[in-house]
């Protein structure tokens, strides 16, 4: 999981313990720019997809990361990420050889935790 917090939310999982976050298998990471060719690349293909506005390149930058960090999950309250279809994010990372994620909001993920711990 790699958190994208910028807003209003908070710390992505900050309220939560990290034994919380533990046994629920979540490793919180903070990443670094890398530096490749391929998130620029990547970033200028989601402009062109039109899934993000050229004002927002650096969010391509963090689903580009994200994804080279093999994260399952990219959490962000941005709506800018949050808003992009699944399906067209999925799809653009594929063509640029970069592993699939899921970008979802703060709230909707630890939602479905909580849900599934209630089973």
């Amino acid at each position: 999981m790699y958190c994208s917090d910028t807003e209003e939310e908070g710390t992505c999982g900050s309220h939560y313990s990290p034994a919380t976050l533990t046994r629920w298998q979540i490793a919180v990471v903070d990443l670094l720019p890398v530096g490749h060719g391929i998130c620029s690349e990547f970033a200028d293909n989601l402009i062109k997809r039109r899934l993000l506005p050229e004002s927002e390149s650096h969010d391509s930058l963090i689903v580009a990361e994200a994804s080279l960090a093999e994260a399952t999950f990219l959490i962000s309250s941005d709506a800018h990420l949050a808003d992009m279809p699944p399906g067209d994010v999925k799809v653009a990372l594929a063509a640029a050889g970069l592993s699939p994620l899921d970008i979802v909001r703060p709230r909707d993920f630890f939602n479905a935790l909580h849900a599934q711990q209630l089973r």
